[in-house]
């Protein structure tokens, strides 16, 4: 087994910084990485690769949060190519958020669940 690779360390180090754009408009930002939203983060020569999963197939802040990511990974001193990559064929779920982004959740998803859903109180029936 080969050692980690030092820059893709790195690399992760600052995605745990790049927070979510939707999670800013609530009291309890999360990071892109404590949502899941981060799949896989390569190095391959001179080009790093960071795959994204997304939390909605119209999301449409991902040209935000990649430039994000762009700009944290040059600032840290990397010079090469950096990709980031929608997967389309993964789709997010919340079971990929780490324990600290459920926990930093949790209080809102509480409020939530209090509220009775939309279409009940629409006098909508299914």
């Amino acid at each position: 087994m080969s050692a980690p690779d030092p820059w893709v360390e790195r690399v992760r180090a600052e995605l745990a910084d790049v927070i979510d754009p939707c999670s800013c408009l609530t009291p309890t930002p999360v990071s892109i990485v404590d949502l899941g939203l981060v799949r896989d983060v390569r190095r391959d020569g001179d080009r790093i690769a960071v795959h994204l999963c997304m939390t909605d197939p119209m999301c449409m802040y991902f040209v935000d949060i990649a430039s994000e990511i762009q700009r944290r990974v040059a600032e840290a001193g990397w010079d090469g190519e950096v990709a980031v990559e929608w997967d389309t064929d993964a789709d997010w779920e919340p079971a990929r958020m780490t324990a600290a982004g459920r926990a930093a959740r949790q209080p809102a998803r509480d409020r939530l669940l209090q509220i009775e859903p939309y279409a009940a109180r629409a006098g909508a029936s299914g």
